[in-house]
């Protein structure tokens, strides 16, 4: 929009030669000169602001060899969020294809999906034609409110937001892999935490329940005799006393030949 002349538009060699332009000048800014090496690109061309009194204008397009694309812009476009649980804290991460007029970001967390709360607020690029990343590590995360989304606030107030994301608690295996597997005597593993009178099942692998044995793992590491059984595949299960399974593992029992 020209506060003082019309049209406005792009020109060789402007006198000035000048790259923007204020309502009060004389409306012309250097044209854009295309190398062979930028042929087939996408530009990107903003229209802010282009009149007084919100009256319709007409545009004149007399380029050959270009597709114009008319559309109206969002703040910003949200092209991936995702969420990861850390060792001490949530990772947020989202990416924008484009943003205009773009003021902040506030990173929302809640339990229900219906309460939200701020957690954090991070500067935008403001305006950018190309992908935008940010992150945000949640240092007080709560496990009882594991949605997040992300909100974005443009440079008038208004906003919009990403799509909900949801972030579950690591849980660590109980116990790490049998060994050896395929086994001809004993398997061995260790377990990852405290449990209460571990049980080991051993099942064919049609189901079929054939062992079930208190185990004793000195300092964590349990051993399990495995001799007397069938060359074939077993089905491991690790339980704790209450009857509450915390692992299956399939493994192989080859007789030593």
């Amino acid at each position: 929009y020209s506060a003082l002349y019309a049209p406005t538009g792009l020109e060789l060699n402007t006198p000035e030669g000048d790259f923007t332009e204020s309502p009060g000048g004389d409306a012309w800014v250097e044209a854009i000169t295309v190398t062979p090496a930028e042929v087939d690109m996408i530009y990107l061309m903003l229209i802010d602001n282009f009149t007084a009194d919100n009256t319709s204008f007409n545009f004149d397009w007399d380029l050959t060899g270009v597709i114009l694309n008319c559309q109206i812009m969002l703040p910003v476009d949200f092209v991936e969020v995702t969420g990861f649980w850390e060792n001490e804290y949530n990772l947020i991460s989202w990416t924008t294809g484009s943003e205009v007029n773009t003021h902040h970001f506030d990173i929302q967390r809640s339990a229900d999906l219906q309460e939200w709360t701020s957690v954090e607020s991070l500067s935008a690029a403001g305006f950018s034609a190309q992908h935008e990343h940010y992150s945000f590590r949640d240092f007080s995360r709560r496990a009882e409110e594991p949605y997040y989304r992300v909100k974005e606030v443009d440079v008038n107030g208004q906003a919009i937001y990403s799509e909900t994301i949801r972030v579950q608690p690591y849980q660590q295996e109980a116990m790490t892999h049998l060994f050896p597997n395929p086994a001809s005597a004993v398997v061995t593993f260790t377990l990852n935490q405290a449990i209460l009178n571990p049980v080991a099942k051993i099942r064919d692998c049609k189901g079929v329940l054939l062992r079930e044995i208190a185990l004793v793992c000195p300092g964590g590491t349990c051993q399990l005799d495995v001799s007397d059984l069938e060359d074939g595949c077993y089905v491991f299960e690790l339980s704790d006393s209450e009857g509450g399974e915390l692992n299956t593992e399939r493994f192989v029992k080859i007789t030593d030949r």
